[in-house]
């Protein structure tokens, strides 16, 4: 899939009880809820998915090492043959260990960038780190490139 085309992300049942929020400065209030409506603006598409009994076993075996929704994500991964998208180091290390494909928001923002000019991309960079509150994992390999960019 190219960056230019609509984002489709499956989630687990756990996603529908998650608020989320981007935030329109750097003051803790200003902060606006991600709705179906913005969403669907930045061309990201929700697909709500429901646990097979074998994804439900595996989601019940995966929760006792992290928390339900990174559990969820990867029963469904493991199962579907998914890739399994999240910065929770855990969950990752769950994920790799049982031989799935793993990338991370810095792994997005990168492909992203390699057909936007310096300009935008530093322009993305710094809201993603103030509206999202993104701090780049220092291990990440993609931590200077980041930085860089702020």
């Amino acid at each position: 899939m190219g960056m230019d085309e609509d984002l489709e992300l499956a989630v687990p049942p756990v996603f529908d009880n998650e608020v989320l929020f981007i935030y329109i400065d750097d003051a803790a209030s200003a902060k606006v809820q991600v709705t179906d409506d913005i969403l669907r603006e930045a061309r990201i598409t929700i697909k709500r998915l429901t646990l097979s009994d074998a994804e439900r076993v595996s989601y019940v075996r995966h929760a006792l090492v992290v928390d339900d929704g990174e559990a969820q994500t990867i029963a469904i991964a493991e199962h579907r043959r998914m890739t399994f998208l999240s910065d929770d180091v855990a969950g990752q290390r769950l994920a790799n260990g049982i031989g799935l494909q793993v990338t991370t928001t810095l792994d997005l923002i990168f492909e992203w960038a390699k057909h936007r000019s310096d300009a935008d991309v530093r322009a993305a960079c710094q809201r993603l780190r103030k509206r999202g509150r993104y701090s780049v994992p220092r291990w990440h390999h993609l931590a200077d490139w980041y930085r860089e960019r702020l």
